[in-house]
């Protein structure tokens, strides 16, 4: 914020080059500035900015913000307290999000103002770094398992995205002898003849055994 003191003719001669000169505008690093003539008349001209909602309180104002906003700078201006947010989705150190906020406490009452840009967020994710969590994750297992030589770690995971995981859970198992219960046309591929699956604290029943205990 930038408070121009002058006569009259001086801040008119100033805001004319402010809205003449598009170039001169963008250049700007600050995001509002405001000059005040002898007449108390105040100019303002906002980079993107547009009111958003207005509380009665600077903790309701606050509390609204959810955590996709950080701190990130502070103007004192005669119309009150601006408190810059940036989109804390894009690095601190480095280029940031087009979508901003500020809430604005009012010199004058207590009501708390939040304006924000109307621009889309345009933040990158960061490329994963290193190893991946699911791939160590499988690592760990395959050490589990005794697999510790680089080589084998790299055949044992091609292998695993080729044929997928050599883990299996009972529901997995039963649904997978559900479906190939068919008998296939190509001699070479494997089918199930019959199965059965015991849960925690069943027994084995054996079919014939039951036949022959209804039989006596």
């Amino acid at each position: 914020m930038v408070d121009v003191l002058s006569s009259p003719v001086g801040v008119s001669k100033r805001l004319d080059e402010l809205v003449f000169d598009p170039l001169y505008i963008r250049n700007l690093d600050m995001t509002s500035i405001t000059m005040k003539s002898f007449s108390d008349c105040i100019y303002s001209i906002n980079n993107g900015y547009h009111l958003k909602r207005t509380f009665d309180t600077a903790a309701e104002a606050e509390a609204s913000i959810l955590d996709q906003w950080s701190k990130y700078y502070t103007n004192h201006t005669e119309n009150g307290r601006m408190v810059y947010y940036r989109c804390n989705k894009a690095k601190l150190r480095g280029p940031q999000c087009s979508v901003s906020i500020y809430l604005l406490y009012h010199a004058d009452h207590d009501k708390v103002t939040i304006y924000k840009t109307e621009a889309e967020h345009d933040h990158h994710v960061d490329k994963v770094r290193g190893i991946d969590e699911n791939v160590k994750k499988c690592i760990e297992e395959l050490f589990n398992d005794g697999i510790m030589k680089p080589k084998q770690i790299i055949r044992a995971l091609q292998a695993r995205k080729k044929y997928g995981s050599h883990k299996i859970s009972l529901g997995g198992l039963e649904q997978w002898c559900e479906n190939n219960q068919d008998i296939p046309t190509d001699e070479n591929e494997s089918f199930v003849v019959s199965y059965k699956i015991l849960y925690n604290d069943e027994e084995y029943e054996d079919d014939e055994d039951v036949e022959d205990d209804g039989g006596n």
